[in-house]
């Protein structure tokens, strides 16, 4: 969801024959027009039957990715996934609230407790003093970034293949949105791809 400090690493997906949109995807695009906002009855269901969030997608690559986990009446939880560095990338689980019909908002959270990391190239995770280290820096990122901002999403465009499909992330601080901070997202469907797609540094 968020900026590109949200958490990263190896995304085990299944690779089952990509088939397109699912019955509940169709349904849930059914009445929702390009350029339009989502509601969240449409975007918590992408939310459930996509297999991952691209941000920024270049080819292959992109500059932070999501998988949500579970999905509630209001709220939601991902796995973010992002290079923390040029030789690691970190996995952290976040919660999202749901608001207003449209609206997923930061919370109050401490994401260390879920931080996994790995070396990119191998996949090897970091354990042990490595990865306290590491908790530490993201902490204290954390610690200076408490703002609690709220996002909604336009349908851009879906793929002829109907396996993937673009959105646009509107960032709201305090009540407000700057298109400058607008990020387009591709949501995949096809599990191969999902699990192809690497992160950028």
């Amino acid at each position: 969801m968020n900026r590109a400090m949200t958490g990263a690493a190896a995304l085990v997906l299944c690779c089952a024959p990509a088939l397109g949109f699912d019955a509940a995807t169709d349904a849930a695009l059914a009445n929702v027009k390009i350029g339009k906002v989502l509601h969240l009855d449409a975007l918590t269901t992408l939310m459930s039957s996509s297999q991952r969030w691209c941000y920024q997608q270049q080819q292959d690559s992109c500059g932070w990715s999501d998988i949500y986990l579970d999905i509630g009446d209001n709220r939601v939880s991902y796995e973010g996934s992002t290079r923390w560095d040029e030789a690691t990338e970190i996995a952290v689980v976040h919660e999202l609230a749901l608001r207003d019909d449209r609206f997923v908002c930061e919370v109050a959270e401490t994401a260390t407790v879920t931080t996994r990391a790995f070396a990119v190239g191998t996949g090897q995770p970091i354990g042990g003093r490595p990865l306290a280290g590491l908790k530490r820096e993201i902490g204290a990122a954390e610690a200076a970034d408490i703002s609690y901002d709220c996002f909604d999403y336009v349908l851009i465009s879906l793929a002829q293949n109907r396996e993937s499909l673009v959105l646009r992330q509107r960032q709201y601080i305090d009540g407000t949105t700057d298109a400058a901070n607008d990020v387009l997202v591709t949501l995949h469907f096809d599990p191969t791809v999902a699990h192809s797609l690497k992160l950028r540094w």
